[in-house]
């Protein structure tokens, strides 16, 4: 069997470092909930931490910060090497297949939101895609990793190269929001906003969410008790409230799978129109705009965990060749036995890898729709989109 080489110096010099004490409970809680059988390590993205405080970071278990979404990653190399003297690996396959929510505890920071992963919200991204690809979701692993952005290569260096003493995988690209499903963008339609090809003189609310676009027409705007908007207020299973007749009803534009509205992997139209979803609801058709006032709201999740899935095939290779025939070939059937053992036996490993929320793209993406929104022609009967919005 082939087995992790753990580096102290991970954080550093990207690879496969050990569990950190701080992470050991989310970890348990992760195990229970995920359904993998174990974590033997956490990934570490190359980073500009000095190798003096990863020498301490390695020997005390401190805290790493989570990788940040939208961060480049720099090749970053997992190494498997085998366990017995006689064996070698021939090939590696790696892939991260699985995105879970990074476990809250009670005595979590108080900036770290609240989220309840028990709503048709949640269960609908799960249903679409999010979480674990499996035959039938609405995903694909698309370079053996359920986010496009991030790119594995494996037998990065061929086993050969090394004697088959070493089992070279590589990450690179970088995280992008693909695994934040629940950032909102939030319409309101109305021919005083810019809008004055619109029929009537009803009001429409759009919630872009990731169980499809919800919209309610009304008379008016309905208001709080200090006279705010009421947007976002869902119910206990996470509709929103009102549902229904002369209040929230799904769009009959539906948004088909998770890759439809979820934040794009590419990061041009992540920080434009974000996916063809929102870009459908908010473009101009000629000179009229779709969408007359328009708000976002980033994502709640905060911190997201990737599952990083890494298997070897390994060989035995016999003794030196025995002088007689029968000998020789006695040999090798015992080597092939024993490598059909050592495949069966713990030649697939798991390693965690906490991925934080990154907001920079999304303020970009605001403006971008701002900018589409149809108020701006109040001040600007001729106004009219930049040509890189429109």
């Amino acid at each position: 069997m082939a087995v992790p080489w753990i580096n102290v110096l991970a954080p550093s010099m990207g690879g496969i470092g050990p569990i950190e004490g701080t992470d050991r409970r989310k970890v348990d809680l992760l195990t229970e909930k995920s359904g993998v059988p174990f974590y033997a390590g956490r990934f570490y993205p190359k980073s500009s931490k000095s190798i003096i405080d990863d020498l301490l970071d390695g020997i005390f278990q401190n805290d790493t910060p989570p990788w940040l979404a939208w961060e480049e990653i720099e090749p970053s190399q997992i190494w498997m090497v085998p366990v017995f003297e006689d064996e070698r690996i021939v090939t590696t396959e790696t892939s991260i297949e699985r995105i879970d929510l990074w476990p809250r505890e009670p005595d979590d920071p108080d900036e770290i939101p609240e989220f309840d992963d028990s709503t048709i919200r949640h269960s609908e991204a799960v249903k679409d895609g999010w979480g674990k690809v499996s035959p039938g979701a609405g995903t694909n692993v698309q370079n053996d990793s359920i986010d496009p952005g991030i790119i594995v290569r494996n037998n990065a260096v061929p086993p050969a190269l090394f004697l088959g003493y070493v089992g070279i995988s590589e990450i690179s690209g970088y995280v992008s929001e693909y695994g934040f499903y629940d950032t909102e963008l939030h319409l309101v339609n109305h021919k005083s906003y810019g809008q004055e090809h619109l029929p009537t003189d009803d009001y429409e609310m759009v919630r872009i969410r990731e169980d499809g676009a919800w919209i309610r027409r009304s008379a008016e705007l309905p208001r709080g008790a200090e006279g705010e908007l009421v947007f976002i207020d869902d119910n206990e299973e996470g509709y929103p409230k009102e549902s229904g007749v002369n209040g929230w009803s799904r769009s009959e534009y539906p948004a088909e799978n998770y890759q439809n509205w979820v934040i794009s992997s590419d990061k041009t139209e992540a920080e434009t129109f974000g996916n063809d979803y929102w870009n459908f609801f908010t473009r101009w058709i000629g000179d009229n705009p779709k969408a007359g006032l328009v708000a976002m709201r980033p994502s709640r999740l905060d911190t997201i965990v990737f599952t990083i899935k890494v298997s070897c095939t390994t060989i035995n290779v016999p003794d030196p060749i025995p002088g007689e025939t029968a000998l020789t070939l006695q040999d090798y059937a015992r080597s092939g036995i024993e490598s059909f053992g050592s495949n069966l036996t713990n030649n697939i490993w798991y390693f965690y890898w906490p991925v934080r929320y990154n907001g920079d793209l999304a303020s970009k993406r605001f403006d971008y729709h701002l900018a589409r929104a149809g108020i701006n022609k109040l001040d600007n009967p001729d106004y009219l989109p930049p040509s890189s919005v429109s």
